[in-house]
């Protein structure tokens, strides 16, 4: 494995992510549980790559509160929570697909957690990893999805890193573009959506935060996307909004 793409750093300015009030519906219950300076999934508290505040940020060498190596490949943004960062990671040589736990204050490791061992995907785009979906965090549990052994599998994890449940969600094995997996989980209401396509199968799947079980599951057009929904409140309602095969797609929710 090349070093310098095997071995990653990941740096803290010393400036702070500050979050006001939280309107999104996919993600109130933030709010709810009182995060004050967090961004718990991909594209943050509103799902929209924005929080509420000015952001005041410098990468200048003598702003920075910490530098610390991340072990193997990822391309997911960091899940940050008001004492953790979390990160999943995808080591070829080892092949292994972790989640590893940070202190926000420090840098320095709290836990790593294989997530799976074997089963790595022989076949990928070479700027894709096998730890690309970033992870969502509920206030009490960790949701990290990975493409291993040819399916899509979703695993639960509490803060200090114990898995909770592991549920695969469906068969991924693309072949007209091989080009590995990305969607993120996302969170809405009691739900966490993942969403998986290709030529053969194609879906959206909700699962019950709590317990795993499936709750509902949309049959989708057997094409590529490899893009996560979004939730949108428009035209008064909350609705799950997919760009993919070919289309834009919306679904009540």
């Amino acid at each position: 494995m090349n070093s310098r793409m095997g071995r990653r750093h990941f740096l803290a300015a010393s400036s702070t992510l500050a979050l006001g009030a939280i309107s999104s519906p996919a993600f109130a219950q933030q709010k709810l549980l009182g995060a004050k300076s967090a961004w718990w999934c991909w594209r943050g508290p509103n799902g929209d790559g924005t929080c509420d505040q000015t952001v005041s940020h410098s990468l200048q060498k003598d702003k920075m509160k910490w530098a610390t190596p991340v072990p193997g490949r990822g391309h997911a943004s960091a899940t940050v929570t008001d004492g953790a960062i979390y990160l999943p990671t995808a080591d070829k040589a080892q092949q292994t697909q972790s989640v590893l736990a940070f202190n926000r204050a420090d840098g320095k490791p709290l836990w790593s957690q294989v997530i799976h061992r074997g089963g790595l995907n022989h076949k990928n785009h070479p700027k894709n990893t096998e730890a690309t979906p970033t992870i969502a965090f509920d206030g009490e549990r960790l949701f990290a999805v990975f493409f291993n052994a040819d399916a899509i599998h979703l695993t639960a994890l509490n803060p200090q890193g114990e898995t909770l449940y592991q549920k695969t969600l469906g068969t991924y094995k693309p072949e007209k573009y091989p080009y590995g997996y990305a969607p993120s989980p996302i969170i809405y209401q009691n739900f966490v959506l993942v969403a998986a396509e290709y030529e053969l199968e194609a879906y959206i799947v909700a699962l019950d935060r709590a317990t795993g079980n499936e709750i509902w599951r949309i049959k989708r057009p057997n094409n590529y996307s490899f893009s996560p929904p979004i939730v949108a409140r428009t035209s008064g309602r909350d609705q799950l909004v997919i760009s993919g095969a070919n289309q834009v797609a919306s679904y009540d929710l």
